[in-house]
């Protein structure tokens, strides 16, 4: 089981940091911070909604590219790492991958972004399940005609990612962190 779970861990990586690209570059390269809606609308309604920058999609893509090429790296530098990895990186090149999910897992927050401005959820304010399933479907979907995934590693995914986020915001609002569970 803890192989799997490692095994599930070693492959989001690339869109897991892509994905939290986009914060860290937030005082950085401001000349991105232009909306990828570009401020228009869709029945009244922000298309993304000004959150969903040109800087995040970039600076995320790039970093998605940079942890796939180290898993590639790794992947044919550590016979070890051969044994965590699900994807053949003999078969697909690791920054290809790694732009993939980090781009799919970007896209995947934006149309989730998408959806929360037509029900009316403001920026920032909970969508669960979708907060935390967006990056990973994203990233899934743009990965999938390139590597077979195991239908255990998606079923995981989808019960596994909203679970985790449950249980380390429990502890969170234990430690006085977070200020709700969810």
């Amino acid at each position: 089981m803890w192989l799997f779970v490692l095994k599930f861990l070693w492959l989001i990586v690339p869109g897991a940091v892509a994905n939290m690209a986009p914060i860290l570059a937030k005082n950085h390269l401001n000349f991105l911070a232009k909306p990828i809606d570009g401020g228009r609308t869709f029945k009244g309604k922000p298309i993304f909604g000004s959150h969903k920058t040109w800087r995040g999609l970039i600076t995320g893509s790039i970093v998605g590219l940079l942890a796939g090429a180290l898993q590639g790296y790794l992947y044919h530098a550590y016979p070890a790492i051969r044994e965590i990895s699900i994807v053949d990186f003999d078969l697909i090149p690791g920054w290809f991958l790694g732009f993939l999910m980090g781009f799919g897992a970007l896209v995947g927050d934006a149309v989730r972004s998408f959806f929360k401005r037509r029900v009316g959820v403001a920026p920032g304010k909970p969508f669960f399940p979708w907060d935390q399933l967006d990056s990973f479907i994203g990233a899934v979907i743009f990965v999938l005609p390139f590597v077979r995934l195991p239908w255990q590693i998606l079923v995981f995914g989808i019960i596994g990612v909203p679970l985790v986020h449950i249980i380390s915001n429990f502890f969170g609002y234990l430690l006085g962190l977070k200020k709700t569970i969810i």
